[in-house]
């Protein structure tokens, strides 16, 4: 019994197979937390494409250009420039 615990103890054969297992958990648990990180982001994202295109009122027509060339500043009213309704 003496001779198998001194051979064992100096057996370096699965000693490789733990790296990998540990390198692979490292791996896989690092995925895990991207994916975890992606999804919350791509999830806010989205919710906020939804609630712009929930929006828009297709019935206005406007020219596409009206909405691209438009400042940052003046994307709230939602509407072509050109068709805003001043009141008067």
């Amino acid at each position: 019994m003496l001779k198998f615990m001194k051979r064992f103890s100096a057996d370096e054969d699965g000693a490789v197979t733990v790296d990998w297992v540990v390198l692979t958990a490292a791996v896989v648990g690092l995925a895990a937390a991207s994916v975890a990180e992606i999804r919350g982001s791509s999830g806010a994202l989205s919710g906020q494409t939804a609630d712009y295109l929930n929006r828009q009122d297709p019935s206005t027509r406007g020219n596409i250009q009206d909405f691209v060339n438009r400042s940052p500043a003046s994307t709230e009213n939602n509407t072509p420039s050109d068709q805003t309704n001043t009141g008067g």
